[in-house]
């Protein structure tokens, strides 16, 4: 068996049947094997790919994104996609540490936003094309900093373009600081409307 998956290893034919005791390959050969392991990958930088979300504007997150380039202001916001958060969205993955630090650190974030639009009478958020871009623009260059942007470096965390669009530049520490005190400022409002009919 040991035989079989060495020579297996290095071969580059397509598997065309599994059988009782193994598979068998394109060219016909019968590799004899006790145990397959069945792995699919998974698309990291495809962060919408079975379901569509649309914006104000009538444009899905897909048509914003294109295939693999999803950006989003603390990995949770996008701008003409108003009231839409996301956990464990673009550039969220943890680097140093466990995620749920960072995911913890986003439901404190969202739920601190929504109370402050409550004392606000704000029916929507909506970030601001600039802070968004600012945002970007700051995890591209920390990334262009560290590891995963080394030219030697190519894997599940780097689009057709080369930008890392999975992980989190910043250390679990800086992302909670990010995280910690929501401004509204950084956000289109619309408020809700008075008893007359008028937005205040």
């Amino acid at each position: 068996m040991f035989a079989a998956i060495s020579s297996l290893r290095q071969a580059d034919d397509g598997i065309v049947e599994i059988v009782s005791d193994g598979l068998i390959t394109s060219t016909g050969k019968k590799y004899a094997l006790d145990v397959i392991l069945f792995a699919t990958g998974f698309g990291v930088t495809k962060f919408i790919s079975t379901f569509d979300v649309v914006g104000k504007d009538g444009k899905t997150l897909r048509q914003v994104w294109g295939d693999d380039d999803a950006l989003a202001y603390l990995g949770m916001t996008v701008p003409g996609f108003p009231n839409f958060f996301m956990m464990y969205g673009p550039n969220v993955n943890g680097g140093g540490g466990s995620i749920l630090g960072h995911l913890e650190a986003q439901v404190h974030y969202i739920i601190e936003l929504v109370r402050k639009m409550a004392e606000a009478k704000v029916a929507a958020v909506d970030p601001k094309p600039d802070v968004h871009k600012k945002y970007i623009e700051r995890v591209d260059a920390t990334h262009a900093k560290l590891i995963y942007t080394h030219e030697g470096v190519n894997t599940y965390y780097r689009n057709s373009r080369g930008r890392v669009v999975a992980q989190n530049p910043f250390s679990n520490a800086e992302y909670w600081r990010l995280t910690r005190d929501p401004s509204l400022a950084d956000y289109v409002l619309a408020h809700e409307p008075s008893a007359h009919g008028v937005a205040s």
